[in-house]
């Protein structure tokens, strides 16, 4: 059987239950994409998600991304602080160019009109 996995989650969960799992990315490549946080123009809980960013960023918040969902840290001396040498190795985080193998999601940029249109097609049904 083939399908995909989320940087390893599923086959951990599988492995888990002793069923014999390979990951590897097929010739054509991978997709990858990168999360990002922002802080709204004139929030009124400012305070508040500066809190929130400063918690992902910290040795908890990077460590219970990755030891939750199996996710990279991007906070380096966190991973180094809460993952085995295995996992660290098995994430990437000691191989940068590994990033730029992935074809990452990009900004719908000149093809928002078409999505959107598109979504509130879907929408009026």
């Amino acid at each position: 059987m083939i399908s995909n996995t989320w940087a390893g989650y599923q086959s951990s969960l599988l492995a888990a239950e002793g069923i014999e799992v390979v990951e590897f990315i097929p010739k054509e490549g991978a997709e990858g994409w990168m999360d990002s946080w922002m802080v709204v123009k004139d929030t009124p809980n400012k305070e508040c998600a500066y809190k929130f960013l400063n918690m992902q960023l910290s040795e908890q918040g990077q460590c219970g991304v990755a030891n939750v969902n199996g996710y990279s840290a991007t906070n380096a001396a966190a991973a180094k602080s809460c993952m085995t040498p295995e996992q660290y190795t098995a994430l990437h985080q000691d191989d940068p160019a590994y990033l730029d193998s992935l074809m990452i999601w990009t900004a719908l940029g000149d093809r928002f009109e078409a999505y959107t249109n598109a979504w509130n097609a879907v929408k009026a049904q």
